[in-house]
């Protein structure tokens, strides 16, 4: 299978599969807005202006606990999101496809998601980041005129953060296509579905 195959059957999974998506996507999009509005506040002109190390500390503190919850909370989303479509992964192995071509499929559409999120998020954070920093700066009494603006530095560091988090995710996808089964995978699906019931004492 070349690539450009690769990638169309990647483009029509995406769009068949798009109800499984929404999850996982709006993990995504979420975690990339909260990142890069604390990246932005960090290297934001006004706040730099203001000469207050312990509010750029705080930013710098906060951000780092962003990239823990960030990548649980994505990590996770993404398991949901496998377990969905353990029956779709079967299926590419019960029909031909060698695992390896599974796992690149789905690297394929990782990718894809990943760009589209950054993009989406770092949009939607340039919006919302003013809105942090205009009530940051009447909670410390700083009047200034507050624009949208585009920081390079924190789009850089956003980037590389969620990179980092996607090659987790990536990495959890490769060991789901190698370390199940057909029938593994078939029954992660109907166990999802129809979870055990307890028993009861007669």
């Amino acid at each position: 299978m070349t690539a450009l195959t690769l990638f169309d059957l990647a483009i029509r999974s995406m769009r068949k599969n798009i109800k499984h998506y929404y999850l996982y996507f709006f993990a995504l999009i979420l975690s990339v807005v909260l990142y890069f509005v604390f990246a932005t506040l960090q290297y934001d002109q006004a706040i730099v202006e203001q000469g207050n190390k312990m509010i750029s500390s705080a930013f710098l503190a906060a951000g780092i606990l962003l990239i823990f919850i960030a990548g649980i909370f994505i990590v996770y989303a993404n398991s949901i999101f496998l377990k969905r479509r353990s029956r779709e992964i079967g299926l590419y192995q019960l029909i031909g496809l060698k695992k390896r071509t599974v796992a690149r499929l789905l690297i394929v559409e990782n990718t894809l998601l990943g760009i589209g999120a950054l993009i989406v998020g770092i949009v939607i954070g340039m919006l919302v980041s003013r809105v942090f920093l205009l009530l940051l700066l009447k909670l410390i009494g700083f009047e200034t005129t507050i624009s949208v603006s585009f920081s390079i530095e924190a789009v850089l560091q956003t980037i590389a953060v969620f990179i980092g988090i996607f090659a987790l995710t990536t990495i959890q996808m490769i060991r789901t296509v190698y370390r199940n089964t057909l029938l593994s995978l078939f029954n992660t699906e109907k166990a999802g579905e129809h979870p055990k019931k307890p028993k009861t004492s007669s």
